[in-house]
């Protein structure tokens, strides 16, 4: 069944393909990204190619070698901890 993503920074559309996985081949170089907000809520993101390089060098900017926002990461452990006294 055919794709139809965007990237979550350009908008540009993603080659329509036969299946996810051949979009995040080496072929087309697109990523797929799970983020989470203040709410700890969870989404997937397309980037495309070069948004992804773009990406990953401010995040390496943030902590060096590991690929991770930092933003992101306390964010996430903000949530989960918030959740963890609400009881959940």
């Amino acid at each position: 069944m055919p794709n139809a993503h965007t990237c979550a920074d350009c908008g540009k559309a993603a080659p329509v393909d036969t299946s996810d996985a051949l979009l995040t081949g080496t072929k087309h170089g697109w990523r797929l990204s799970r983020e989470t907000d203040e709410q700890g809520v969870t989404t997937a993101r397309w980037r495309c190619p070069d948004c992804w390089a773009e990406r990953r060098r401010e995040l390496e900017k943030t902590i060096p070698g590991s690929g991770v926002s930092a933003t992101a990461l306390f964010k996430s452990v903000a949530a989960a901890m918030k959740r963890k006294d609400e009881g959940g």
